[in-house]
């Protein structure tokens, strides 16, 4: 069973051991300076996702004010349990997570690195859509509420 917890004074440490794959590292930031950064980034949310009782992955979301939609800053799933069929029901919670909130938004948003094959991939089984290229260089997706959940 997959859930999501805050990140809290008893998980954190626990996050912060979290990696991905050596080769995915250079796609995403470490969880420690992610857990940092939603400090200063007022509306946005980190989660721990476990499965079961164990810590398996990180999420950081929330509603930016430049465009007012909520996007999904960092994902991921220790290396260790990649390819065990945990990230989409990770994510399908995040995005329920979102639905339910009060200023929640018809569409969510995310980036990953064009060369990102496994994220692509992921992103668009869940129903993610292209909708261009970041001005830093990412592929942004989007993902629109209406006509589901």
């Amino acid at each position: 069973m997959i859930t999501l917890h805050a990140i809290d004074k008893d998980n954190w440490e626990d996050c912060i051991r979290l990696k991905p794959t050596p080769e995915q590292e250079k796609w995403i930031a470490p969880n420690l300076y992610s857990i940092a950064e939603a400090q200063f980034m007022e509306g946005f949310e980190t989660r721990a996702i476990y499965h079961d009782e164990e810590m398996i992955g990180f999420v950081m979301y929330g509603l930016h004010p430049h465009d007012d939609n909520y996007w999904i800053y960092r994902f991921m799933i220790d290396g260790k349990f990649q390819g065990l069929h945990y990230a989409k029901p990770a994510i399908r919670l995040v995005l329920e997570e979102i639905r339910s909130s009060p200023d929640t938004t018809d569409d969510v948003m995310l980036c990953y690195k064009p060369e990102n094959e496994r994220a692509k991939r992921l992103y668009s089984q869940i129903g993610f859509k292209e909708s261009g290229i970041a001005p830093w260089g990412d592929v942004m997706a989007k993902y629109s509420f209406i006509n589901r959940l």
